[in-house]
């Protein structure tokens, strides 16, 4: 859990993956990728229950 204040980094070998997790994230994938995660919160909202264009309001807007 990355708690509010904290911050989180991916890394990895190129060719890992960092890039599509962060697109996964926000939304930005391809209708016909397919991706799967059990849980997903961030500041206590369920990303997974929100549309994608809800999920990329929240980029830069939290501190």
């Amino acid at each position: 859990m990355v708690r509010r204040g904290e911050r989180l980094g991916i890394v990895g070998e190129s060719g890992s993956g960092k890039s599509l997790t962060g697109r996964a994230l926000l939304g930005l994938l391809p209708p016909e990728a397919k991706w799967s995660a059990n849980a997903l919160r961030f500041d206590g909202r369920d990303l997974l229950a929100m549309r994608s264009k809800e999920r990329r309001t929240l980029c830069g807007t939290r501190r």
